[in-house]
């Protein structure tokens, strides 16, 4: 009897111990050599569309364009890897992906009026390096 109380108490303790594992968060670590999903074994991520390149342009094309991917793909993965571990680096990144947006966004508003204040769009005829004036009226003739 004594045997059946002792394992009564070792199931009723283990019930405990994993409602208290259950209430824990989930928490990931990083296994060990966990890096290759990051490009530690490129040969495991060929690219999708490899067998196409083979099937149109042959193997050794196929094997060229490849291992262009490949190191592309591994020296942008090691680059975010570093950047991520670094807050610094992540910050100046982030930083200048926002200023060459904003240098982008500035020159497709920019709009230039012509000489008599108007912002028509200015269309140049064929062999000409003289912009046509802008039409006023039905009556007006093209300049030609």
């Amino acid at each position: 009897m004594a045997m059946y109380e002792r394992i009564d108490m070792l199931e009723r303790r283990v019930v405990s111990l994993q409602k208290k594992l259950n209430s824990r968060p989930v928490v990931f670590q990083n296994p060990v050599g966990g890096d290759a999903e990051l490009g530690v074994n490129p040969l495991r991520h060929r690219p999708s569309w490899e067998l196409s390149i083979v099937s149109i342009a042959g193997p050794r094309a196929g094997a060229i364009a490849v291992m262009i991917y490949l190191t592309i793909d591994t020296a942008l993965r090691n680059f975010t890897k570093r950047l991520l571990k670094q807050d610094a680096w992540l910050w100046v990144f982030y930083t200048h992906l926002l200023v060459l947006y904003m240098i982008s966004a500035a020159s497709f508003t920019e709009v230039q009026p012509l000489s008599d204040g108007s912002t028509v769009d200015i269309s140049l005829k064929q062999g000409s390096s003289i912009p046509s004036a802008p039409v006023t009226g039905a009556a007006s003739a093209p300049v030609r």
